[in-house]
C-alpha cells in the first residue's frame, strides 16, 4: 500500500496508528493467556508460549508502534492491551494467593519479571540483530527458581 493510499484512508499518521493499536492483540492471543485456575508452571509455560507467538508474528509492526507510542504517549494503551494485562495479573495473584509464588511484591511486579525478558530479549534481537537463544522450560525454572548457581 502507498503512502498515499494509507493518508487518503487514514488522514494522520496517529489514526493509523490508533488503528493497528486496536487490533493488538487478535482474540487468538487472549484465548491462549492462562486463567487464575491454570496450575503454576502450565501457566507459566502457555504465557511464555503465547507472548513468543505474539512477539514472533508481530516481529516488524511491534517496534515501529512501540516507537509511535513514545512518540504519541495520548494514544494510550489499546483495550485489548489492557485485556491481555488484566487476564495476565490475575492469573499471578491468583497464584500469590495459593502460596505459589511470594507475596511480598505486586503481582503486576511478578509479571513483569516474567514477561520483561522476553520483550527485551525480542527487542534486542531485532535492533541489533542477535539471535538470543531461549530454552522454554530453563526460562520457566529460572523465574521459579531464581539465578542461583549450584550452592
Amino acid at each position: 500500500m502507498s503512502e498515499v493510499t494509507l493518508f487518503r484512508r487514514f488522514g494522520r499518521k496517529e489514526a493509523l496508528v490508533r488503528e493497528a493499536l486496536a487490533l493488538l492483540p487478535a482474540p487468538e492471543f487472549l484465548a491462549g493467556l492462562p486463567g487464575p485456575e491454570s496450575p503454576l508452571e502450565e501457566g507459566l509455560r502457555a504465557l511464555l508460549s503465547t507472548y513468543l507467538g505474539l512477539l514472533e508474528e508481530k516481529r516488524a509492526l511491534l517496534p515501529k508502534l512501540l516507537a509511535e507510542l513514545l512518540r504519541h504517549p495520548d494514544l494510550g494503551a489499546p483495550p485489548g492491551l489492557l485485556a491481555a494485562k488484566g487476564r495476565v495479573v490475575a492469573f499471578f495473584r491468583a497464584k500469590q494467593e495459593e502460596g505459589l509464588l511470594r507475596p511480598d511484591e505486586p503481582p503486576e511486579e511478578l509479571a513483569l519479571a516474567f514477561l520483561g525478558p522476553l520483550f527485551a530479549r525480542f527487542l534486542l534481537g531485532e535492533a541489533l540483530g542477535l539471535a538470543l537463544p531461549l530454552d522454554p522450560e530453563a526460562y520457566v525454572r529460572g523465574y521459579l527458581e531464581g539465578r542461583y548457581g549450584p550452592r
